[in-house]
């Protein structure tokens, strides 16, 4: 009768440390996901910014025929991007934009970024 009280601990400590290891194993697995739908969602929002430099610069330069811009256009504090503009310097060369979009913003350490380059216009 004795014995059977310490069977019956032994299997209780096994199979609580087998729902123990699943538990963690799923939580484990849990977490690497949000983590990978959050830097999703920042890359899309980093490509977003950067087409919005790209429009922004398009629009500056058939209003202005300026390609000067603000050092960064940001929106809501959360992402932003750098736009630079190279005007034609010979005959036959397009205007070239690039815009570089960082989400989150560029203060955070891990921040994702993406680039558009267009040419032509």
């Amino acid at each position: 009768m004795k014995y059977s009280h310490g069977q019956i601990m032994l299997l209780s400590v096994l199979l609580l440390s087998a729902i123990f290891s699943i538990v963690l194993s799923l939580s484990m697995s849990f977490t690497t996901n949000m983590q990978q739908t959050r830097l999703v969602g920042d890359s899309v929002r980093a490509f977003y910014a950067a087409d919005t430099g790209i429009e922004n610069g398009l629009y500056q330069y058939f209003k202005d025929k300026t390609t000067t811009l603000p050092a960064g256009i940001m929106t809501n504090y959360t992402y932003c991007c750098d736009v630079t503009m190279r005007e034609p310097q010979l005959p036959g060369e397009d205007l070239k934009i690039t815009s570089t979009g960082y989400s989150p913003f560029p203060a955070v350490s891990n921040k994702l970024v993406r680039s558009i380059e267009v040419q032509g216009f």
